[in-house]
């Protein structure tokens, strides 16, 4: 691993630990409620209300997986090519 792969590897983990502290939860009381989101740590469950459900919402998996992408491709770009000389 060179120093630009291990830049990206540090800023990579910043940004996840970043997208860790404000996660957007979904809260329903029921079929005949509006359902809310509310933005709080992925550690510490919204509290307050009687809300029957509170699960992260599903956008969360697409921003890690955004991440992901993102990480493996640069990492491939910034991998030093060494060519072979005959």
């Amino acid at each position: 691993m060179n120093k630009k792969q291990k830049t990206l590897s540090v800023v990579i983990l910043v940004l996840f630990w970043a997208s860790c502290l404000h996660v957007p939860w979904n809260l329903s009381e029921g079929s005949s409620h509006r359902d809310t989101v509310v933005h709080s740590p992925i550690f510490r469950r919204p509290t307050g209300g009687s809300w029957k459900r509170r699960e992260i919402s599903s956008s969360v998996k697409y921003t890690w997986g955004a991440l992901a992408f993102s990480y493996a491709l640069l990492f491939v770009i910034l991998a030093d090519v060494k060519k072979k000389e005959d």
